[in-house]
């Protein structure tokens, strides 16, 4: 890309896992365009479920398409548990589904200890909104409008995280933008949870 010019990337329509479509901001006016994003400062990952594929699969990508990490859902299990996995098929994190809680509720752990707990909020008017609850005093919650893909994850009222399907044409693809120092497998996997509990299970769990 020469001359700091707007890069839009450019994908095919259809359901291969090159088919992304997604804006990488290199220049004061795409910092203009894309507001609090671009402004976090940190690591921008571009995720999309794919489709074709046994379970709840995600692939997650920077934003020069590079593989970084990917979610595989195990079939056939009693609740929702995925495992979160570097491209060299390492665990990173894994995700279970707690079935015998007051409302979707969910684990993210690491080494088999228990990291984060995601849980929606059952009674919210208009919008929706999960607490991501973590050791210690930093809780996230995550908010906005959470069945378009447009919301945002915040800290004691800072945008630390910021979900959006905006520049993306293609329906299960979206981008997440997190702030520098944040737990990005944390909060990629508390993304996952949302899509999950929004989108795949919408008519189940609400």
């Amino acid at each position: 890309m020469a001359g700091g010019a707007l890069d839009v990337g450019r994908g095919v329509v259809g359901p291969s896992e090159s088919s992304l479509v997604f804006l990488t901001c290199v220049t004061p006016l795409c910092l203009e365009l894309c507001g609090d994003s671009a402004a976090l400062g940190g690591m921008r990952y571009v995720m999309r479920q794919k489709f074709w594929s046994w379970g709840d699969d995600y692939l997650i990508r920077d934003a020069s398409e590079n593989e970084v990490y990917r979610v595989d859902g195990k079939v056939f299990s009693w609740g929702d548990k995925l495992s979160f996995r570097d491209p060299s098929g390492h665990e990173l994190a894994f995700i279970r589904q707690k079935l015998l809680s007051w409302g979707p509720t969910y684990d993210i752990e690491k080494d088999g200890r228990v990291v984060a707990e995601v849980r929606k909020h059952l009674f919210t008017l208009f919008r929706g909104r999960f607490t991501v609850d973590v050791p210690g005093p930093d809780d996230l919650e995550a908010s906005g409008d959470l069945l378009d893909r447009e919301y945002t994850f915040r800290r004691h009222g800072r945008v630390v995280a910021e979900v959006s399907k905006r520049w993306f044409s293609w329906t299960d693809t979206y981008g997440v933008d997190i702030a520098d120092g944040e737990d990005d497998v944390v909060i990629l996997a508390s993304a996952v949870i949302i899509d999950l509990v929004c989108h795949d299970h919408q008519g189940q769990q609400q």
